[in-house]
Formats: C-alpha cells, sequence, structure tokens
C-alpha cells in the first residue's frame, strides 16, 4: 500500500477538521462574549420599561389625585355658594323681620305717648269732675244754711213773741214752734236725700272717670311690655343678622 497517497487526504482532512474546530470555538466565544452583553440590554431595557411603566402608574395616580382634590374644590365651592344664597335668603328675612319690629316699635312708642296724652286728659276731667261735685254739694250746702238761717230767725222772732203772751196765746206759738222744728226736721232730711243722691250721681261719674283712667293706664303698661318685647327681638334680629354676615363674608372667600 502507498501510503503517501493514503495520507495526504488525511492531511487535508485533519487541516480541514482543525479549522471547522478551530472556526467553531472561536464562534462559540463570540457567541460568548455577545450574549452576557445582550441579556444585559435586555435587563437593562425591561427596568427602564418597568421605570417608565411605575413613573406612567404614578402620573396618573398624581393625576388621578389632582382630578380629585379639583372636583371635590368645584363641589366645595358649588356647596358653599348654595349655602350662601341660603344664608343671604335668611338674612334678607332677618332684615324684613327687624325692619318691621323696627316699625312696630316707634308706633307702639308713638301709642304711648298719644295714650299717655288722653291719660293726662283724663286726669283733668276728673279733676274739674271732682270740682263740680263740691260745688254741687257746696249748693246744697248753702241753700240748706239759708234755708236753716231763715228757720232760726223764725223760730228767735216766735220765742221772743212767746215772752210777752198770755197761755192762750203761747199756746199757738208754742205750735208754730214745733212745726218750726218740724220744718227744721225735714229740711235736714232733704238735704241728706239731696246730698245723697249728689254724692251717688258724682261717684258715678267719677267711676266712669277713674274707669277710663285705668284703662289708658292699662293700655299703656300693655304698649311698654310691647316695646320690651320687641326691643328684645330687634337685640337678637341684630346679633343673628351680625352672625349670617360673618358667616356669609366667610362663605364667600
Amino acid at each position: 500500500m502507498d501510503w503517501s497517497k493514503v495520507s495526504q487526504p488525511l492531511v487535508i482532512l485533519g487541516a480541514v477538521l482543525i479549522s471547522i474546530w478551530s472556526t467553531f470555538f472561536v464562534c462559540s466565544g463570540l457567541i460568548n462574549k455577545i450574549s452576557p452583553e445582550s441579556d444585559r440590554k435586555l435587563e437593562h431595557d425591561s427596568r427602564v420599561e418597568k421605570e417608565k411603566n411605575e413613573v406612567a402608574v404614578k402620573a396618573q395616580a398624581v393625576l388621578a389625585v389632582k382630578t380629585r382634590r379639583e372636583e371635590d374644590q368645584k363641589a366645595e365651592k358649588a356647596e358653599k355658594a348654595k349655602l350662601k344664597v341660603v344664608k343671604e335668603v335668611l338674612k334678607g328675612d332677618k332684615e324684613a323681620r327687624l325692619l318691621k319690629a323696627e316699625e312696630e316699635r316707634e308706633k307702639a312708642e308713638e301709642a304711648v305717648k298719644t295714650k299717655i296724652t288722653a291719660v293726662g286728659e283724663v286726669i283733668q276731667k276728673l279733676k274739674v269732675a271732682k270740682k263740680a261735685g263740691r260745688e254741687r254739694l257746696a249748693k246744697i250746702e248753702g241753700l240748706y244754711r239759708k234755708e236753716r238761717l231763715a228757720l232760726l230767725e223764725e223760730e228767735e222772732t216766735l220765742r221772743e213773741e212767746l215772752k210777752s203772751l198770755t197761755l192762750e196765746g203761747g199756746r199757738e206759738i208754742r205750735g208754730k214752734l214745733r212745726k218750726n222744728s218740724q220744718k227744721f226736721d225735714l229740711l235736714l232730711e232733704k238735704k241728706r236725700s239731696e246730698v245723697d243722691i249728689e254724692l251717688v250721681e258724682i261717684k258715678a261719674d267719677l267711676k266712669l272717670i277713674e274707669d277710663e283712667s285705668l284703662a289708658r293706664w292699662d293700655e299703656i303698661k300693655n304698649l311698654n311690655k310691647r316695646i320690651l318685647d320687641l326691643e328684645a327681638e330687634i337685640r337678637r334680629l341684630k346679633n343673628e343678622i351680625s352672625a349670617l354676615k360673618a358667616e356669609i363674608a366667610i362663605l364667600g372667600l
């Protein structure tokens, strides 16, 4: 066998195999070298993408919170606006009631002044009535005194005549004296009757005037009480209006 002919292809084959193995090892080294870089790049890209996602999620969360806050602020503002309107209406109502109370108080004060004037007139009327009553009683007393004086003079005359008369004539005079005494009694009774009647009429007149005066004073007392109630209501309404103004000012900020 010719080994030279056989060895040549083997050498070529060996060279080819060596070349293939060399190429394989070179490529394998390159692959091993490229693979970690690729992995690192993928890991970096993954981390960057994850961070981007996290940033996006956080941004969405922040946006959601901001949106919710804005919505809450709008709702709160709308609620304040509604409440402000309610407070304004309530304030207007209380101001109207305050104005009405102040007007009523002024009318009551004027009425008190009028009633006091009326009471003064009634008191003056009472004084006049009392004076008139005293004058009427004095007139009765004057007439009584005049008649009594005439009877006394007549009695004195009869007694003087009695001294100078006889027994028979004295009887006549004594009869006249008895009649004179009866006239005294009748006069006294007449006076008492007239005075009693006059006093009843005077007391009735005075009672009417006094009742009128008391009625006026009762009206004044009731009006004064009403004025005090109105002043208390006015103070309360003013305080409530001031409080509402402060609340409205706060709601308007």
